[in-house]
């Protein structure tokens, strides 16, 4: 058995997804506000360009880097909205969904006894990744006071000459912050002075609110620009999670080394999926605007609801489609008959009652002080039960 898999975790958040079959499988009723899945379908257009193509016999093994076209509608799209300027042939990898791209990436760039920095709170899969690639993922813990947005001083503290690559998340899972211009030029002043490459996973772009605005930090400058590997998908802004397609743009010499991997792989993604990934990106956008449209109503409700709960705070969220407010404020006391001494034993009181969310220590250590909602898959009848349950428990 490999050494190195046998210190993979399972994901924790599939710990709360076992409870949530088991109970269900009882009957229980949970109101879902801790997956990143939507409950959108995906857009007709969409499905019309799939059946076309598997009518059209567009089965077959592609490249393996992903077939020319896709490429193009990918780098013509990060263009038209960013004015970031890639080659389609040299400077994109289509990948398997933005978690192949961000593997293929961590694992190109990390040697045995790299240093990775991750920012917490952090999607966990970040952590597991630079493992499997004999990397040491180094964490910076950033600060509630400060947005969980990351210092010059914190950036700066954690890199030796053993750093190698830096990874950000913005907008943000599970904080659904954005970063600020301020804080992206920090971390690419950081990344030139230390020569640190950046992972940029950019999933969730296309959803920010409320005067917030998704900054690729490859648009910074000509150093950002090389240094930068920048990642995305159309799994969450088309509702296409099941075709695992997703990209990664940068340097052409990475890039080729990324495709080499990927060739011994997995090959080329799904040939089928690629043509409908084209139709995604170019095709009518209306879905994705209405998407987006659904999401904020979803994001002001859940907002409003928890924000007049006197024992929580820190509710607000700028993008994704995620809350990460405070609840420590309840440590010590008792929720329907249960103590409550962590994010955990809160989270389990809720679920207890019907309503899935997630600890915040499952996105760092030290944020047991924090919980996690997801907007995307509850619909505004189910938040607005569940915000009337969950003020009926902390009473």
């Amino acid at each position: 058995m490999n050494k190195t898999l046998s210190n993979i975790r399972i994901s924790p958040t599939n710990v709360i997804k076992e409870k949530i079959i088991n109970l269900e499988s009882r009957g229980k009723k949970i109101i879902r506000l801790d997956t990143i899945e939507t409950n959108f379908k995906t857009p007709q257009n969409v499905k019309d360009a799939t059946i076309k193509a598997i009518l059209d016999n567009q089965t077959k093994y592609t490249t393996y880097s992903g077939i020319l076209e896709l490429k193009e509608t990918v780098c013509r799209m990060l263009y038209d909205k960013y004015k970031l300027s890639y080659n389609a042939s040299s400077n994109c990898l289509i990948s398997c969904g933005s978690k192949h791209a961000l593997f293929n990436s961590i694992f190109t760039l990390t040697d045995a006894g790299d240093e990775v920095l991750i920012i917490a709170p952090y999607w966990e899969t970040y952590i597991e990744q630079v493992k499997i690639a004999g990397g040491v993922p180094i964490i910076i813990e950033t600060q509630e006071s400060n947005n969980f947005e990351p210092t010059e001083e914190e950036l700066l503290n954690a890199i030796n000459p053993n750093t190698k690559t830096i990874i950000i998340n913005s907008p943000s899972n599970p904080t659904g912050r954005v970063y600020s211009k301020k804080t992206l030029e920090i971390i690419a002043r950081v990344s030139k002075n230390s020569d640190l490459c950046i992972i940029s996973d950019e999933t969730m772009a296309n959803f920010t609110y409320g005067g917030h605005v998704h900054i690729p930090i490859a648009t910074l400058s000509k150093d950002a620009f090389e240094r930068t590997l920048t990642i995305g998908s159309v799994s969450k802004d088309y509702s296409m999670s099941g075709f695992r397609i997703g990209f990664v743009c940068g340097n052409a010499d990475t890039v080729r080394t990324m495709s080499m991997l990927q060739a011994q792989v997995t090959a080329n993604p799904v040939s089928f999926s690629q043509i409908a990934a084209i139709e995604a990106w170019s095709g009518d956008q209306k879905p994705l605007f209405e998407m987006r449209s659904e999401f904020y109503k979803r994001k002001s409700l859940l907002e409003k609801g928890l924000q007049n709960m006197s024992g929580i705070r820190n509710v607000l969220g700028q993008g994704a489609v995620f809350l990460f407010p405070n609840i420590s404020s309840y440590f010590g006391k008792m929720i329907a008959g249960k103590p409550i001494h962590c994010s955990q034993d809160f989270c389990d009181v809720l679920l207890e009652n019907g309503i899935a969310i997630v600890p915040g220590n499952y996105f760092g250590e030290m944020y047991i002080e924090n919980v996690r909602f997801s907007y995307s898959c509850a619909t505004t009848e189910e938040i607005t039960k569940a915000i009337g349950m969950i003020k009926s428990l902390l009473q």
